[in-house]
């Protein structure tokens, strides 16, 4: 399940130069003939988002008003519906203070910053972060997987090592100007949903020494593996166009 949700996920958004004139799933969403489609694909994400929420009644109450602030504002464009779901999100986070109410936050707020396509794939990755939470039997199973998939989760998105698939316009979310602080912030969350995703997931079971310990043992293998690979192929014609 988790290895076919990951080929749906990476099917949304085609990227890279040989692929990116190639039609995919948001192509086909975004069509003018299926906006209702995808409208209800959106609503039913959300509610999707909002079923898995810690079940107090302060926070479930929280979750419904901006759920429905969510879909308000993806149908209406409001600046004023993006600030009240600001607000909302960081009375949520000051309140209840928990690293569950952490990554409802982070997951609300991405859910605002992105289309509603975006919000597809949100709720899609939400459920497949779940098949390997139960599918792992020891914690280190599952902070290996997570760390993987959270550099798979980047190009779920439609992200690349691009310039050019920075929606800039994301940064201006609920904004009547531009504030670099707030702007900056904004943009880094929505570039970065997949990656922010997966450790908030991931906190919510383990401990944050746990998440660095494999984070940094599998980013220095990879760094390890690619510096001897670049050493060995130093003399061919295009080994520093991919790797510099």
């Amino acid at each position: 399940a988790g290895l076919l949700l990951h080929r749906l996920l990476r099917n949304f958004h085609q990227t890279g130069d040989k692929w990116r004139h190639l039609p995919d799933i948001a192509d086909y969403l975004n069509m003018k003939d299926l906006e209702v489609h995808r409208f209800c694909l959106f609503a039913a994400s959300v509610f999707i988002i909002l079923s898995h929420s810690d079940r107090k009644y302060l926070n479930i109450c929280l979750n419904i008003i901006i759920s429905v602030l969510c879909i308000y504002q993806k149908y209406s464009n409001s600046v004023i519906a993006a600030q009240v779901m600001y607000l909302l999100l960081m009375t949520k986070l000051l309140m209840l203070r928990s690293r569950n109410s952490f990554f409802e936050t982070i997951v609300y707020l991405c859910c605002l910053l992105h289309s509603e396509v975006g919000v597809i794939c949100t709720a899609l990755y939400f459920v497949l972060l779940n098949c390997l939470h139960h599918s792992s039997k020891t914690n280190e199973d599952f902070a290996v997987l997570v760390c993987i998939f959270s550099k798979c989760s980047l190009f779920y998105y439609g992200n690349s090592n691009s310039l050019s698939t920075i929606n800039v316009g994301a940064g201006y979310t609920g904004l009547y100007g531009y504030n670099p602080v707030l702007v900056t912030v904004l943009l880094a969350v929505h570039t970065f949903t997949g990656p922010l995703v997966t450790f908030s997931y991931f906190l919510q079971y383990m401990r944050m020494n746990q998440v660095l310990k494999v984070y940094w043992t599998i980013t220095w293998i990879d760094l390890t593996l690619f510096s001897i690979l670049c050493v060995l192929m130093r003399y061919h014609i295009f080994v520093w166009t991919v790797f510099s």
